[in-house]
């Protein structure tokens, strides 16, 4: 049983026009595995990215906090 993919599917998961070619042209279910992998990888990359500009970012707030708390002493 193969899977069935259309243009809207994969380019909302993000895969570059080229990407979403490739997938589709292909015929391998383990490349088209491999392709979409590969993918999850740099999502998961955007994610880890966005965490730690999420962490910077919290700790920014939490310094302006507790430089307000202090001045109100």
């Amino acid at each position: 049983m193969s899977a069935q993919f259309n243009v809207h599917d994969l380019s909302g998961l993000g895969l570059s026009d080229r990407e979403i070619q490739t997938v589709l042209s292909s015929t391998d279910a383990g490349e088209q595995t491999r392709l979409l992998r590969d993918h999850r990888g740099h999502l998961l990359e955007e994610v880890h990215a966005a965490q730690q500009r999420l962490d910077r970012l919290d700790y920014f707030i939490y310094q302006l906090r507790q430089a307000q708390t202090n001045q109100r002493r």
